[in-house]
């Protein structure tokens, strides 16, 4: 480090050669004969001081450098400092390559270095960390030749989320925040965990979305689901049939057995219905003992015969504790003329009919059939 006192010494050696400089000039300046005798000192002089300025001028450079990057050194380990006290994972990238991270990255992942994680996790770009998960930001998602800080930062703040496991093998969530760091391409990110948000978001979405004694889609959610579907399908010309069924006599078995009854034989009789559709149906509660089954790809006699092999089922169930039941059913497809509200009516009106007929049966609303005003 320079200090004081050697630069006051230096100072000294300058002003001492300047002054040797002065009285030479003098000297060969005033005596011809010592011009004459000297003349090649005199060259040897002028190189001498050419020679003497450059050391000069390198070392006035040196020490200017020397205090640049002693300056820069401290400011960052300032910067390092402040980011590894920070609560979140910072990662400082090159372009994409990370060239800095701070402590809490290396406890996430379990590395005592940012070299040790490059080499041993052969990982260069933090993005190489990002889980491929449909509710979250991830590599899938960037176009080929496309910078995925740049795609990131497009989306909305809200969908500005990635999901990351960590050394324990638990995946996290985290909300990123991307800001320039210099005016090059190095840019600072930040991973704050909000794992528990996110659970807790996902809890009350999924409440607010299943009935709460069944734990299948409640009604309003089907009327969300089923207005898409119908959407969607009339694009694409695709066919859709829904499937309405309720319990026969439902209201008999709760005045003899009891609610807590008619809870159980509800909750058996959705488990029971679970295990019989295919995972691209969609089940749902409509109300009490009344629930639908939205079925893609299928028309009119595929939803029939479907619902003849759930009703067979349902009326050979025997739970142990549980008294029998039977089920009626109503069809209906979708048609060009349909909306979500014509193609439920239409399946009200069939399981309206089978009931009619003496229950424990099938009705399929064919589309010749008026609705009534």
């Amino acid at each position: 480090m320079i200090n004081k006192k050697t630069i006051q010494k230096h100072t000294t050696v300058i002003y001492t050669f300047i002054l040797i400089e002065i009285l030479l000039f003098i000297i060969l300046t005033s005596e011809s004969y010592l011009s004459h005798i000297l003349h090649n000192f005199w060259i040897t002089y002028a190189v001498s001081t050419i020679i003497i300025a450059l050391i000069l001028v390198r070392y006035s450079m040196d020490v200017k450098t020397k205090n640049e990057n002693r300056d820069l050194n401290l400011v960052n380990q300032k910067l390092k400092s402040i980011i590894d006290s920070q609560n979140s994972l910072i990662v400082i990238v090159d372009d994409e390559t990370m060239i800095e991270v701070n402590a809490k990255v290396l406890e996430f992942f379990g590395f005592s270095s940012l070299e040790e994680m490059q080499k041993y996790n052969q990982c260069k770009s933090i993005c190489e960390r990002f889980v491929r998960h449909k509710d979250y930001f991830h590599l899938g998602l960037v176009k080929e030749s496309s910078n995925w800080i740049e795609c990131l930062k497009s989306l909305p703040e809200k969908e500005q989320v990635v999901n990351m496991i960590g050394k324990d093998m638990e995946a996290k969530a985290f909300q990123t925040k991307v800001s320039k760091y210099d005016s090059n391409n190095n840019s600072i990110i930040t991973f704050s965990d909000i794992t528990d948000i996110i659970i807790e978001q996902k809890l009350l979405e999924h409440k607010a979305q299943h009935d709460k004694l069944t734990n299948i889609y409640n009604r309003q959610k089907i009327d969300e689901v089923l207005t898409k579907i119908c959407q969607f399908s009339s694009r694409r010309k695709e066919e859709v049939s829904i499937i309405m069924f309720d319990i026969d006599h439902f209201k008999n078995i709760n005045d003899t057995y009891g609610h807590d009854v008619g809870d159980e034989i509800l909750i058996n009789l959705t488990s029971l219905i679970k295990n019989k559709i295919r995972d691209e149906d969609i089940f749902g509660r409509w109300g009490g003992e009344e629930f639908i089954l939205i079925m893609r790809h299928a028309n009119l006699e595929d939803a029939y015969n479907k619902a003849e092999r759930l009703k067979i089922s349902i009326q050979e169930n025997a739970p142990i504790g549980l008294p029998k039941i039977t089920a009626s059913f109503g069809v209906s497809t979708l048609e060009k003329s349909d909306t979500p509200k014509t193609l439920l009516k239409r399946a009200d009106i069939a399981l309206y009919n089978a009931k009619y007929s003496g229950r424990n049966c099938v009705v399929k609303n064919e589309a010749s059939i008026s609705l009534p005003s």
